[in-house]
């Protein structure tokens, strides 16, 4: 990905996660998790090996990511109310930073084949 797209992404991303952190909602948690399963698509289309049994940063920020929001997400199930603890917000802010730092190594047309199956998937789920 290449200058100017990679930072609109970045810019996106950091501006994702402080929604879902100061403004916890459904549309911010929702919003995040299509953010966190593209870069994780696009991820695991770069490899033959899933993000899940991978050693490197991007894949252990991915994974976090998606474990956080899986975690605030069986809270709201369970209590009916969005929440952020600190250390879920301290782990997205810290996990969009490393992926932040890896945004150029995605190529556009992958990024772009990621957003589609997961836009595909989303309509499906619906």
């Amino acid at each position: 990905m290449m200058g100017n797209s990679r930072d609109n992404l970045a810019m996106s991303l950091h501006m994702d996660v402080e929604a879902a952190v100061l403004a916890p909602s459904f549309e911010a948690m929702n919003t995040l998790s299509r953010k966190a399963a593209i870069l994780s698509a696009a991820v695991d289309y770069q490899s033959t090996t899933k993000i899940h049994y991978r050693d490197d940063p991007q894949s252990k920020a991915l994974v976090a990511m998606l474990l956080t929001l899986e975690s605030i997400d069986n809270r709201y199930q369970k209590v009916g109310k969005w929440g952020v603890t600190g250390d879920e917000a301290k782990t997205l802010r810290v996990t969009a930073g490393v992926l932040d730092e890896s945004l150029s190594g995605i190529p556009m047309n992958v990024f772009q084949a990621a957003k589609r199956l997961v836009d595909d998937l989303m309509r499906g789920a619906q």
